[in-house]
């Protein structure tokens, strides 16, 4: 794999964050009843994101469709929000939220899935709350993790720390290539097929278009291919379960990253441990942790940074 390498400025890179992250907040629990305030705020914040996002022309399409479906859940007697995401989270789980419902492996892919997960988390500092239900490949998580390797990347460029910089892009290559890129397109097209209304099928809509061009920016891979087949029901596991991911608001915030080059991608964990264990062991976990991560503290609903 050979990854790209492109700069943008703040702005845009706090664009391409607050995408990410108000994307991850669209689906977890909804935590306000009805459809109007929530609904149209959630809106607000992605149409400010697209507006300075380097692929602003590439988003605005989708970007219409969540409007849209936005503004007909609002006008017309429809399922609230609320309980549309029980209908397709919950309630016999429809349409699983997690990367490891999906796919053709149904003995030991699940397993592996996981593992090569956690090791990309502990190796950049980034662990789900152990009070929460969320797991690690839910699809919240895994917007939340894509926004903080931007993060840490811009961070790095900033203070000319070449080499953390290179390092965080090749996870964040590797990691869109082998998990969210590749599943995000299924969950969408099962979205589309079991929803009752438009409202999650266009987040899901804009999601894939904004995960697909964050990946062409980086990777020149094409994403791994998954199915719509889904796991047998005792492998589902907590597909919807939980209040999902937290925020990470704050490109200068305690918790996303140290200004000690020392600690960066993560406290005391050298760069190259994760870079030899995805040379390594292509079967096995890609990220090797090598050592304590920074201190983690809470962000929000379930997510520590």
């Amino acid at each position: 794999m050979i990854e790209k390498r492109a700069e943008y400025s703040q702005e845009q890179v706090v664009a391409r964050v607050q995408l990410l992250q108000t994307l991850a907040r669209a689906f977890e629990t909804p935590e306000n009843p009805g459809d109007g305030g929530a609904a149209l705020e959630l809106v607000q914040a992605l149409r400010e994101a697209v507006g300075v996002h380097p692929a602003a022309d590439e988003l605005r399409d989708p970007l219409h469709a969540v409007e849209e479906a936005v503004r007909s859940q609002t006008a017309a007697e429809k399922p609230a929000i609320e309980h549309e995401f029980t209908y397709l989270f919950r309630r016999k789980t429809k349409v699983p939220l997690t990367e490891g419902s999906y796919g053709v492996d149904l003995t030991f892919g699940k397993p592996r899935e996981m593992a090569d997960i956690g090791a990309f988390h502990e190796a950049f500092g980034f662990r789900v709350a152990p009070d929460s239900a969320v797991p690690p490949d839910h699809v919240s998580v895994q917007l939340e993790f894509v926004a903080l390797l931007c993060i840490k990347e811009a961070y790095a460029v900033s203070c000319r720390w070449h080499e953390q910089a290179e390092i965080t892009r090749q996870a964040r290559a590797h990691y869109l290539t082998d998990h969210l890129t590749g599943w995000l397109p299924v969950f969408r097209r099962r979205l589309e097929q079991h929803a009752r209304v438009p409202y999650f099928p266009s987040l899901a809509g804009l999601a894939e278009a904004a995960v697909r061009w964050e990946h062409r920016e980086v990777a020149t891979e094409r994403p791994r291919g998954f199915d719509s087949t889904l796991r047998r029901p005792g492998e589902v596991g907590a597909g919807g379960t939980g209040t999902g991911a937290g925020g990470l608001s704050n490109l200068q915030g305690p918790g996303v990253h140290d200004s000690d080059s020392s600690s960066f991608p993560c406290g005391g964990c050298p760069a190259t441990g994760w870079q030899a264990g995805h040379a390594t062991q292509a079967a096995q976990p890609r990220a090797k942790q090598a050592g304590p991560v920074n201190q983690t503290r809470p962000a929000g609903n379930g997510i520590e940074t």
